[in-house]
C-alpha cells in the first residue's frame, strides 16, 4: 500500500505526491477518504483474544457468525 499526500488544485484536478514522485490527476467526481487510526476504548476485556479493531476486522479471512460493533464513527458504521 502506498501512502502520499493529495492536494486539490481546482474543481476537477488534484496533485498527488508519493514515494518522491508527483502526479496530476483530472477527475469528474472525487470522494475524499482521509483515513483513520484504530483506537481501543478503555473497556474491561477490550484486550482479550477475539476483540478486533477496524484493521483486524478487515484482515480476517471469513465473515463472523455474529459481531458487535462499538463506536458510532464512520468506520464503525462501515463495518456494521
Amino acid at each position: 500500500m502506498a501512502f502520499g499526500r493529495t492536494r486539490l488544485i481546482g474543481s476537477r484536478m488534484a496533485v498527488i505526491k508519493a514515494d518522491g514522485s508527483r502526479r496530476e490527476l483530472r477527475f469528474d467526481r472525487a470522494i475524499l477518504v482521509t483515513g483513520s487510526l484504530p483506537s481501543r476504548p478503555s473497556i474491561p476485556g477490550a484486550d482479550l483474544p477475539g476483540v478486533l479493531d477496524s484493521t483486524g476486522l478487515i484482515e480476517i479471512d471469513a465473515v463472523p457468525e455474529s459481531l458487535a460493533s462499538i463506536g458510532g464513527g464512520s468506520v464503525g458504521v462501515e463495518m456494521a
